[in-house]
């Protein structure tokens, strides 16, 4: 009987190392692909954001939208033209080459 109790007990024990293995190798592959579908999300956000901006080159701005875009997001000044800034204590002239003079 006690030759019995200890094939039992290793079969037990190979049965435990096995499955624990398995888990393992289920959690790899759970992560594995965890990590691909946020791969893939991240990919697509990237594809529609690309989408997004080939959409906005391809309406093919004309050169005063450029422009006006320029003026507004960048503070384009023409050469001759003179900007005003006005600031809570005092004005600040800017005469379009990038010189300032205060009043």
């Amino acid at each position: 009987m006690e030759g019995i109790n200890k094939i039992t007990a290793r079969i037990i024990e190979d049965a435990e190392r096995e499955i624990a293995l398995m888990q393992q190798e289920n959690e790899d592959k759970i992560n594995i692909i965890t990590a691909e579908a946020e791969s893939a999300a991240e990919q697509e956000s990237l594809e529609a954001e690309n989408r997004r901006l080939t959409g906005l080159l391809e309406a093919g701005y004309d050169d005063g939208t450029m422009e006006a875009m320029a003026r507004e997001r960048l503070g384009l000044v023409m050469p001759g033209e003179t900007v005003f800034y006005f600031t809570k204590d005092r004005e600040v002239q800017t005469d379009g080459t990038g010189s300032r003079s205060g009043s």
